[in-house]
């Protein structure tokens, strides 16, 4: 009421004032002049209430459960090898599939690794002690602004926001470092790079040609899925926001791999292990029981919605995890 009453005085007196100024010929050009002063004059008037009212709701929301929540001590993003883990226990599964990693990679204190997608730096934390240079890197601004916090008492480690899926764009700095690198490792994140992985491989064979190892913890597709599968991949990649062109059988990644230059005849080993039963489970079980523990309170349907991809993923093999190793 109060700001209805407001707008009409404040619509009053511009009707006045315009009139004190110009009288229109038209009457009708008045009348109109007159109604667009009420409505301007109701739209901050408007915003104003909307937020004191939001504000009001805002404290007997459940935004307070912020406040009873521990550090987590980790920030772990990726799917997890769930294999002797106990059910709860997340970053236990996601440092054991980085773990998996540096074992396929053989990383050593010699080595001079490039780690591809870092997220916010628990694999850095895990992986650089164990190697002489490190060098990182994650296309997203905000985990890069939090694994810069936590790594920066590595002296040997680099990390830089930077796209892999166009390594030539990198900058001179980085790519200095990473011609340096004798091993590559990539934790759950390939299957994301735009257009497809081809680009991010050719260079990884560059660096690569004289000898080394890469390994990657990656998505495929399965070797036979129906024409409605093949849909409801399309479908999940479309909400997700990653090329379904990623989604290639074992055979067809392996191919791939050959035709970026890491071939039999050149002296490569290439090996692929399926952990998908290892994986896709574990997960969903554990956000189903994250969701019933937390979701009353936190705004967990995406992670519940993923789930139930999971759950479908492990049930049917339209989509496999995988292990792929590269070594020279």
């Amino acid at each position: 009421m109060f700001v209805s009453a407001v707008a009409v005085a404040v619509a009053w007196l511009a009707g006045r004032a315009l009139h004190a100024v110009h009288t229109p010929a038209d009457a009708a050009a008045h009348v109109l002049l007159l109604v667009g002063a009420f409505v301007l004059a109701r739209l901050p008037l408007r915003a104003l209430a909307a937020l004191r009212a939001g504000r009001t709701r805002e404290v007997y929301s459940l935004s307070h459960v912020l406040l009873n929540l521990t550090d987590p001590g980790t920030l772990w993003n990726n799917m997890g090898l769930w294999r002797d883990v106990a059910p709860d226990d997340f970053p236990a599964a996601a440092t054991a599939l980085a773990a998996r990693l540096a074992l396929a990679a053989a990383l050593g204190p010699a080595d001079r690794l490039l780690d591809i997608g870092v997220g916010c730096g628990d694999q850095t934390l895990l992986y650089a002690p164990q190697v002489a240079a490190y060098t990182g890197v994650t296309s997203l601004d905000a985990q890069a602004a939090v694994a810069a916090r936590r790594c920066k008492g590595l002296a040997h480690a680099a990390l830089y926001t930077l796209d892999a899926s166009r390594p030539q764009s990198w900058p001179a700095a980085a790519l200095e470092r990473a011609a340096d690198c004798n091993k590559i490792v990539a934790l759950d994140c390939l299957y994301h790079l735009a257009p497809d992985r081809r680009e991010f491989l050719t260079y990884a064979h560059s660096l690569l040609a004289a000898g080394g190892a890469f390994a990657a913890a990656d998505l495929v597709r399965g070797d036979s899925p129906s024409f409605l599968q093949q849909l409801g991949l399309r479908v999940v990649c479309a909400f997700a926001h990653t090329p379904v062109a990623n989604f290639v059988t074992v055979a067809d990644y392996v191919r791939l791999l050959e035709s970026c230059g890491f071939t039999a005849a050149a002296g490569w080993t290439v090996s692929v292990e399926d952990v998908s039963a290892d994986v896709f489970d574990g997960l969903a079980r554990f956000i189903k029981r994250r969701d019933a523990s937390l979701g009353a309170h936190l705004q967990f349907k995406p992670y519940s919605s993923f789930a139930k991809v999971l759950a479908w993923w492990a049930r049917s093999g339209v989509v496999r995890s995988v292990v792929v190793t590269v070594r020279k």
